[in-house]
C-alpha cells in the first residue's frame, strides 16, 4: 500500500472536528487517492439516505473471520445514478 506521509513524532492538535477532516483533505489531495476508482466485493448491510446524501455501510468477513465494515458516502451529485443501479440489486 502506497505511503501517504502521515507520520508525524508530536501528536496534531485541532479547534475542531471541521479543522481536522480539511487537514485530513488537504492531505489527501497531496497523493492520487481522491482521483483514483476503486472496486471491492463485499455484502451491502445498510443503506441511509439522510440530508441528500447517501450513506452506504459494506461488510466483509476477513481470512482471520473478522468482520470490516466501511460506510461509503454518495454525495448528491451521484445518488441517482447508485440507487438505480442498487434497486437492480434489490437494495
Amino acid at each position: 500500500m502506497e505511503n501517504i506521509g502521515f507520520q508525524s513524532s508530536e501528536p496534531l492538535n485541532f479547534e475542531t472536528l471541521r479543522d481536522f477532516v480539511e487537514y485530513v483533505h488537504s492531505k489527501l489531495k497531496e497523493t492520487n487517492i481522491l482521483s483514483q476508482r476503486y472496486r471491492f466485493v463485499a455484502d451491502v448491510v445498510k443503506v441511509k439516505p439522510y440530508n441528500g446524501v447517501l450513506y452506504i455501510t459494506v461488510s466483509q468477513e476477513g481470512t482471520d473471520g473478522k468482520k470490516f465494515e466501511l460506510t461509503v458516502i454518495v454525495w448528491k451529485h451521484l445518488l441517482k445514478g447508485i440507487m438505480n443501479y442498487l434497486y437492480s440489486f434489490g437494495v
